[in-house]
């Protein structure tokens, strides 16, 4: 009887071996589009009257949220399950309840253009539109504004954000300021980022959608240096509470532009410590410089900045990295800039990613030379700048998921999925159907991991009198210097105060913790 147990025991060990082993053989290749999503193709549509799209974001359980400008003055957030499916469960349909905006008779604007989605961890969905209004005497409209609306995690308007689930942000009714970037800080305040009557500037919000006074002034921060005309088109926090903007801008009197990165204090000011006066400038060489940039935080305190450049003949991917001190990364790509072509395309509408593990995605429009044809793209890096030759072909996807007369698919965002996967917002045309919010999905390959361990002070050892203890007051709630208040650190150490040990636990473990 023992041998018979013995021998059953190890026929399922070997059959689970063998299950591990077809799995492992037959998993989708990195690049390749997710079968089980959507109808087995790797994409959704959505179709929802105008269809302007706001992006979409990935919530930590698998579900994906995005904002659609639905008519000139209505927008709604639908939010799909891990499978591409409306989530049902959200609002009893998988799409919020109209949030209709005031028009110009009350004081609201015209023109609605959308521009981005983003979610908070309690599940409500937050997007941001511009606005323009008429300019007296001119006969013109410009941008002046935006709006932020909060809806909740049921799918209804959350009445306790702004005025009636809409905050309003707008320098001058009078004069131009342009919105683009949008994000969440750990401690629930959100951040905007644009030019303000043409300066670059970060506004920062309370939770509740009231200007943030501790920021700037009533909540804008403009950033002090002049520049030479530019965007500022992406934003991010710090997690000492610090504000990092990036987008693209020429010096005073300079001809060709380059990737620029603007950092502000936690209250607002320009931080000066940064760079030349708070703000770092790369040129891309082979290139007349970037038109657009969007900047990401890596897990050291760089910053990466990906965009489209213009070459002599074409348009191409191109990427920057500055390091925590505003300087050029001599490890990325040999000088710390790189630009891809791809033969036979021109590449735009570029916006980047970064895995966990360092890896960049980059998702893009390619449009065949000579044709208006356009296509997704999705391009991976490992994190020396150049490509990895593991996804895709050689490191590259191009994908058509419209088909029929003019098909075309163009990008708007990317985002990472929790377990790798890559999601590509977009929009999808045919001559028949017009434009359609779609969203396609990616293999990512093995799950990325951090460089993350219970060795919170980093002295190669796990104890419960130091490491544990950290952990536990966070877990209860306790921030700033109280964490470590009353340990001794080891002499080999390499984190021993609060900032190192937040930054720590912020930008290898994923944890969101307040400044």
């Amino acid at each position: 009887m023992i041998e018979i147990k013995r021998v059953g025991a190890a026929l399922r060990r070997a059959l689970a071996i063998a299950t591990i082993m077809v799995s492992l053989t037959s998993a989708a290749a990195p690049g390749s589009p997710d079968t089980t999503f959507g109808a087995g193709n790797g994409v959704i549509f959505t179709s929802a009257g105008l269809g302007r799209s706001l992006g979409i974001a990935a919530t930590g359980d698998g579900k994906i949220v995005r904002g659609v400008l639905t008519n000139y003055s209505t927008a709604n957030v639908f939010r799909y399950r891990d499978d591409g499916t409306l989530d049902t469960s959200f609002n009893g349909t998988g799409r919020s309840v109209d949030v209709t905006f005031p028009g110009p008779f009350e004081g609201g604007f015209i023109n609605h253009v959308a521009r981005a989605t983003n979610v908070q961890p309690d599940g409500k969905a937050l997007f941001m539109l511009t606005g323009e209004r008429n300019i007296p005497g001119s006969g013109t409209t410009q941008q002046t504004g935006a709006l932020v609306v909060r809806v909740t995690a049921n799918g209804t308007v959350d009445s306790a954000f702004g005025t009636n689930g809409i905050a309003t942000v707008e320098p001058s009714a009078s004069a131009q300021s342009k919105f683009v970037g949008l994000a969440m800080q750990p401690d629930g305040k959100i951040l905007l980022a644009g030019l303000c009557v043409g300066t670059p500037c970060a506004v920062r919000l309370l939770p509740n959608g009231s200007p943030d006074a501790d920021f700037g002034v009533n909540g804008i921060a403009n950033h002090s240096t002049a520049i030479g005309g530019g965007s500022v088109t992406s934003i991010t926090a710090l997690p000492d509470g610090r504000v990092m903007m990036g987008g693209v801008c020429s010096a005073v009197g300079g001809a060709q532009p380059g990737f620029c990165a603007w950092r502000f204090t936690a209250t607002g000011s320009t931080d000066t410590a940064y760079a030349s006066s708070g703000i770092a400038r790369v040129l891309i060489p082979g290139t007349t410089g970037p038109f657009t940039a969007q900047l990401v935080l890596g897990p050291d305190g760089s910053v990466l900045l990906a965009g489209t450049c213009q070459t002599a003949t074409v348009l191409v991917a191109c990427m920057a990295r500055i390091d925590a001190n505003g300087l050029a990364d001599p490890t990325f790509n040999f000088d710390g800039a790189v630009a891809n072509t791809f033969s036979g395309y021109s590449l735009s509408e570029v916006t980047v990613a970064l895995q966990p593990d360092g890896r960049i995605v980059l998702a893009m429009t390619c449009t065949p030379t000579g044709t208006v044809n356009y296509a997704i793209c999705v391009f991976r890096y490992n994190n020396d700048g150049f490509l990895d030759q593991s996804f895709g072909n050689v490191g590259r996807v191009l994908s058509n998921f419209s088909t029929g007369t003019d098909a075309r698919d163009s990008v708007e965002n990317v985002v990472l999925q929790p377990d790798g996967k890559v999601l590509v917002g977009g929009s999808c045309y045919n001559a028949a159907l017009g434009a359609r919010p779609c969203i396609a999905r990616y293999m990512g390959g093995p799950s990325p991991s951090r460089m993350c361990s219970m060795d919170i002070d980093g002295d190669g050892k796990v104890t419960g009198t130091i490491d544990s203890l950290i952990h536990a007051r966070i877990a209860l709630g306790i921030t700033g210097n109280s964490v470590i208040g009353g340990i001794t650190f080891p002499a080999a150490a390499t984190r021993k105060n609060w900032p190192a040990i937040r930054d720590f636990l912020v930008m290898q473990c994923g944890m969101s913790l307040v400044p």
